[in-house]
């Protein structure tokens, strides 16, 4: 009898007990069968944290490390996941909460499909997790057949059902140990579990998408690259451009799929509202990047100009007040 979990379900947290305590009680126990674990890696948090991990050490098979200085997001997702002892890992952010019987749904495919990779949706909440919009992919059953792969992941709603989200996906944990050596590589990068998702597809492991929208996800406010504007966007050319250069070997069809979802997710009017309002110097060092995604130059030299003789702003106050008539005659039209 084998005496190892199916499933670890890892969060790495750092300073987030209340929403942390939340993720943990989503877990339900009677769900868990002796195929489950909980694994936590608390990333030198200052808070109730590790009081929060006391409180379920009777309600759920959880165990936990610490570490004794904040090594980064990267490293805390590798440490979590070097310590799981499932056959499959399931990251969760530490302020997702999992839908009624995700586990079981999960732990269902594991059963019968020996897939590498798994690929799930989410739904999209506010802080106080009231519901958005779902981010739900197509199904697709195990193959590892890359074209097929990507062009399941075309219909993405977004770089987050790329693989940017954590808690997306299950992977095999002997993939992560098998490929460390790449893995190291990218810590540091604020995207290590992107890349090796995405590594995976490339190599030819078998990933199969369940329709299924099985997490609540919050929004990451106090994320580092939200302080400030367009720092984001920035990370995430620099990002996507890098996959395609470095994962996919500039891959056709990896390049038509990623740069039609990154454009889909950053679209002009998003990159004027950045270049607009302070975030100018983002757009500008990005440059390579996004026209390694299909911006037009022309149209980002223009934005540039623009911006140099003091135009923009103006450009994009005329655009707002074009966007409020056009609603508020919609809203007319509606109400007539």
């Amino acid at each position: 009898m084998n005496s190892l979990p199916l499933l670890s379900i890892c969060i790495p947290t750092y300073n987030r007990a209340g929403f942390l305590r939340e993720c943990l009680s989503s877990i339900r126990p009677e769900n868990l069968d002796g195929r489950v674990e909980v694994v936590v890696s608390d990333n030198a948090s200052t808070d109730n944290t590790i009081s929060v991990l006391n409180e379920f050490q009777k309600k759920l098979p959880i165990r936990w490390i610490t570490q004794n200085i904040n090594q980064g997001f990267d490293k805390n997702f590798n440490s979590v996941v070097i310590e799981a002892k499932a056959k499959y890992c399931w990251v969760l952010g530490d302020d997702d909460v999992l839908e009624f019987d995700s586990i079981t749904e999960v732990i269902n495919v594991l059963l019968e499909d020996d897939v590498d990779l798994l690929r799930i949706g989410y739904t999209q909440t506010d802080i106080n997790l009231n519901r958005i919009n779902e981010h739900m992919p197509y199904a697709l059953s195990a193959t590892n057949d890359r074209c097929k792969i990507l062009e399941n992941l075309n219909t993405a709603s977004g770089l987050s059902s790329l693989f940017a989200y954590i808690s997306s996906f299950v992977f095999k944990k002997s993939l992560w140990i098998q490929h460390q050596k790449q893995i190291d590589n990218w810590l540091g990068s604020h995207y290590v579990h992107l890349f090796f998702a995405h590594h995976l597809i490339y190599i030819g492991s078998r990933v199969r998408s369940l329709d299924s929208c099985l997490v609540l996800a919050r929004p990451s406010y106090d994320s580092e690259h939200n302080k400030s504007i367009g720092r984001l966007m920035a990370l995430d050319a620099k990002t996507f451009a890098m996959l395609l250069d470095e994962i996919y070997k500039n891959d056709r069809a990896a390049m038509v799929c990623i740069s039609k979802i990154f454009r889909k997710t950053y679209p002009w009017k998003s990159l004027l509202y950045v270049a607009a309002n302070g975030g100018a110097e983002y757009v500008w060092k990005s440059f390579a990047h996004l026209k390694k995604l299909k911006y037009k130059s022309s149209l980002l030299y223009c934005m540039k100009t623009l911006h140099d003789i003091g135009l923009l702003v103006h450009l994009n106050k005329v655009i707002k007040f074009r966007n409020k008539l056009l609603n508020s005659s919609l809203i007319n039209v509606i109400k007539s």
